[in-house]
């Protein structure tokens, strides 16, 4: 369910806030950001992006993880929503629509609020307005897991475990899992993903979502044991107009799960 993927050398970066910022551009049309989440890089859409057309699908990694800087103060989800922003205005782009998963989707919630007239259209992935007592429970596991576990690998598998469906889980080891994601790339240092979950955890878009504008689509699922389905239904109910796609039998990353009805799905509603 994890695709390792060989990049070019050439490494396009841009400076925000202090921080040298890293993202890759494919493809030619409408210009889409895709925004991952914590403990996630731009490889998060490596398998999706070549399944599109009709895009000019830009992919970032977000600050503190992948090529990108460590930040050297504390920071909030709209501040990445700034960096997202950033990037826009160095590639010269008016508008893009933004695809976000998880924290990503967070971050793409706050950039349409703070920048309405540059945001296309907007596609949230297994994300939440608010944390509730569940998901802020895990997330704060996480974070004690991650100071008491030196072995990357074990804590790996733990995330796997809260990522994968049920399906996933059945025909693929945890071991298997996790390794093929530290294979993917670089694992993220672990105070950086302590900062990017406490960044998560502070966020809250519940009384704001009335104020997005863009037509948005929400994707969720029913096995998603991080944000579980009433995240989902939550941002739908929220944000005027927005349209709700539950994928069934699928765990917290659809586009790893089940790549080509994800990619059918948001190159649909991107283009249409």
């Amino acid at each position: 369910w994890i695709a390792a993927v060989v990049h070019p050398f050439t490494m396009p970066t841009y400076v925000h806030d202090g921080l040298t910022l890293w993202y890759e551009e494919t493809g030619g049309g409408s210009p889409v950001i895709f925004v991952a989440g914590a403990m996630s890089d731009h490889t998060t859409w490596d398998i999706i992006v070549p399944q599109l057309s009709g895009l000019r699908s830009i992919t970032l990694d977000n600050r503190e993880i992948g090529n990108s800087s460590f930040a050297r103060r504390d920071y909030t989800v709209r501040d990445m929503a700034g960096d997202v922003l950033a990037l826009m205005g160095h590639l010269g782009l008016e508008r893009a629509s933004i695809v976000g998963h998880s924290l990503g989707g967070k971050i793409a919630q706050e950039l349409a609020l703070m920048a309405p007239a540059r945001v296309d259209k907007l596609v949230l992935v297994c994300s939440s307005a608010r944390h509730d007592v569940q998901s802020r429970s895990l997330m704060e596991l996480w974070i004690s897991l991650r100071e008491e576990i030196a072995d990357d690998l074990v804590f790996v598998q733990i995330v796997c475990l809260c990522a994968m469906g049920p399906k996933t889980l059945a025909q693929i080891p945890l071991q298997d899992a996790a390794e093929m994601w530290m294979a993917r790339a670089p694992l993220q240092r672990g105070s950086a993903f302590i900062r990017s979950i406490e960044t998560s955890l502070a966020n809250d878009t519940l009384p704001r979502l009335g104020e997005i504008q863009a037509p948005t689509l929400v994707i969720y699922s029913d096995a998603d044991r991080i944000f579980p389905q009433k995240h989902g239904e939550q941002l739908v109910a929220g944000i005027p107009g927005a349209q709700g796609v539950l994928m069934e039998n699928c765990g917290h990353a659809p586009m790893a799960e089940r790549p080509a009805e994800f990619a059918r799905i948001i190159q649909e509603f991107l283009l249409s």
